[in-house]
């Protein structure tokens, strides 16, 4: 097996989308009819929408697997990458709410990283990398940090 080959075969096994297979039901408005979640009804759905039907499953995966966890005193770490993009602020925060019931730690990039803070959270910390160029040129990147401190 080529190098090439290998690493297809690993991205295919390491495919997280395929470790486990949902089964959505949905409803359009309360007192509606639950729905079948087909792809062509995905689709339907605004960005937002559809960013939080993919993440709610894997948030209920990942509480259910770190409720199996062997060993409760290691770090519970989130890391997702442009996540929260085309999502409201309100719907932010139910996901993030979800997201620190999980883990005690979470880290999200995009390029508008500035989220929702919930009431369960922690001490949260912002880091913005700005992107100083001119004229086509990287002439450096400047980072800001910004730490929103929760009543304790």
């Amino acid at each position: 097996m080529s190098r090439d080959e290998l690493v297809d075969h690993f991205y295919e096994e390491f495919d997280y989308k395929k470790w486990y297979r949902f089964n959505i039901s949905f409803r359009r408005h309360a007192g509606d009819a639950l729905e079948k979640m087909t792809d062509r009804k995905l689709n339907a759905f605004s960005e937002g929408q559809r960013s939080r039907a993919i993440l709610e499953p894997l948030l209920i995966v990942l509480e259910l697997d770190e409720k199996k966890m062997s060993n409760p005193l290691a770090p519970k770490i989130i890391l997702m990458d442009e996540s929260f993009s085309g999502i409201d602020d309100e719907q932010q925060e139910l996901l993030l709410k979800n997201i620190y019931d999980i883990a005690n730690n979470f880290i999200a990039t995009g390029y508008n990283a500035r989220l929702a803070v919930p009431e369960n959270s922690k001490d949260t910390t912002y880091f913005t990398l700005i992107d100083h160029t001119v004229d086509g040129k990287n002439h450096f990147i400047s980072v800001e940090q910004s730490i929103v401190r929760k009543n304790r």
